[in-house]
């Protein structure tokens, strides 16, 4: 082809995809324009002042139940939910009872300034919220306001307007692409003949599933001082419904939002800084890997003559990383030769596709073997884990009842706390000389006062420790700081 002709099909080529991309969106703005109509239009949008949302239903705890092949466990959700919408305020407190009968009551203002509080009700902490912190909120649809009101997400999508992009007419429904405040690419789903916003949906990144689509469906609309906003709200991953709320919205009611707001007589919780280790007694530390939230996660190692043990790895394979570079800092020369899975929950083994990768042998109990190995076949495209650039078969240990290592340094003991509220298999992991033991979500501890969170699952604990007579001086949560044998006597 003469170069001519070559610059002249690549002018066709140009100006034909942006006749495409003009088409297809000039296409979401009308159909985005006629849902905003439908729900009650700009001009009624515009005379709202605050929004009270009432949440109540049921949530479902994915990779959070009793065993890996469990139905997923269920507990009541209860929200209060208020939105600004012209101060681009939001508040929103929760209350609910996690898996082993721990509550979780946090309220949160959320400004999309990028600065929040957290208040943790029942312990009556205040923490002051980062930029980092609001955006894991912002994405998790359940914990960001905004996209829980249909005419915010379409009023969010008008703003973006530029990014609208009309995908097609699937089953009835108008698929369009546009980006959400926060930056996230959703996909709005608006029925043909109705109007009316269904569904929302993002891909993400789940930290042990890899690529899910998350969702949020609304439904039974209804018409609220000339706005419309559903009765029921859906929350799935990958169609599978992880929450289902019934809600009760109010306009205008000049909500009062003062139980959100600090007391000037309550100075904030902090939290200690990631990557920082405590060393407890000498060779065995100690570490938050990540501080947010009103909550830590914490690693244990500990250090024999040749080589660290690992106790847990939690979250995703970015804190992986650290702590194998903080290992290296501390113990050089010593590599992290096995990695002990407390217990298959996903948050406390989000990390171990890094050592996997690395060939380090996962300790599990025998229950939670065959999820340990998928979860390192999964595919993360989103953002691409270890496994994803180098992957590695998952080899895993499997023990029953108990497991030791012991040198000329230290023993450590592995014990099966089996049969928990929290959890069907766990371990525990002992240092008999040094009188310390690790526990992982059977026992929490705040920050302020230090002090157990009492629950069913900690008495189940305790009831553990006293029947298989160890003896011990600290206990090391995985969540919270350490507490002294004393605290835990009521």
């Amino acid at each position: 082809m003469k170069k001519p002709l070559i610059v002249l099909y690549l002018l066709f080529l140009t100006l034909y995809s942006f006749c495409q991309t003009m088409d297809a969106y000039e296409k979401a703005y009308k159909v985005v324009s006629s849902s905003i109509a439908r729900l009650g239009g700009n001009s009624n949008f515009g005379k709202i002042e605050s929004i009270e949302l009432n949440l109540n239903g049921t949530a479902y705890d994915e990779g959070q139940s009793l065993s890996p092949s469990s139905e997923w466990h269920q507990r009541e959700m209860n929200s209060r939910v208020i939105y600004k919408p012209k101060e681009s305020t939001s508040y929103q407190s929760i209350n609910t009872l996690t898996i082993g009968g721990l509550l979780y009551d946090p309220s949160f203002i959320i400004q999309d300034n990028g600065t929040g509080l957290q208040n943790q009700q029942s312990t009556n902490e205040w923490f002051e919220l980062t930029e980092f912190e609001i955006s894991i909120l912002k994405s998790i649809p359940q914990l960001y306001p905004p996209r829980l009101f249909p005419f915010v997400v379409l009023g969010n999508a008008i703003r973006n307007a530029q990014s609208l992009r009309y995908i097609g007419l699937i089953e009835g429904g108008h698929n369009i692409s546009v980006s959400d405040s926060d930056g996230s690419v959703i996909t709005l789903i608006i029925d043909e003949s109705t109007r009316l916003l269904n569904r929302i949906e993002m891909v993400s990144d789940h930290l042990v599933f890899g690529d899910v689509n998350v969702g949020i469906q609304y439904e039974d609309y209804v018409g609220i001082d000339s706005v419309f906003h559903p009765q029921k709200l859906r929350f799935t991953y990958n169609s599978k419904p992880f929450m289902e709320l019934e809600a009760q919205v109010k306009l205008n009611t000049n909500s009062e939002t003062s139980l959100f707001e600090k007391p000037d007589e309550i100075e904030f919780t902090e939290l200690p800084g990631p990557f920082k280790p405590k060393e407890i007694v000498d060779g065995v530390w100690l570490m938050p890997v990540f501080s947010g939230l009103g909550i830590t996660y914490n690693v244990m190692m500990i250090e024999l003559e040749d080589y660290i043990i690992l106790i847990d790895a939690p979250l995703f394979d970015g804190y992986s990383r650290g702590i194998q570079q903080v290992s290296n800092n501390i113990s050089p020369g010593k590599p992290i030769k096995y990695v002990v899975a407390s217990h298959y929950h996903t948050d406390h083994i989000g990390g171990i596709n890094y050592f996997i990768s690395k060939q380090v042998p996962i300790i599990s109990n025998i229950g939670n073997e065959d999820f340990i190995k998928e979860v390192a076949r999964v595919k993360h495209t989103v953002f691409p884990n270890s496994q994803m650039l180098n992957p590695s078969e998952a080899i895993v240990e499997s023990f029953k009842k108990k497991r030791s290592f012991k040198d000329e340094k230290r023993e450590v003991v592995l014990y099966e706390i089996n049969g928990s509220p929290h959890v069907d298999e766990m371990i525990l992991v002992y240092l008999p000389n040094e009188r310390i033991l690790f526990v992982a979500d059977l026992l929490m501890s705040s920050y302020q006062n230090p002090t157990p969170m009492y629950n069913e699952s900690l008495d189940y604990l305790i009831e553990f420790v006293k029947k298989n007579k160890l003896e011990v001086d600290i206990y090391v949560p995985s969540h919270g700081k350490i507490l002294s044998a004393e605290k835990l006597r009521r």
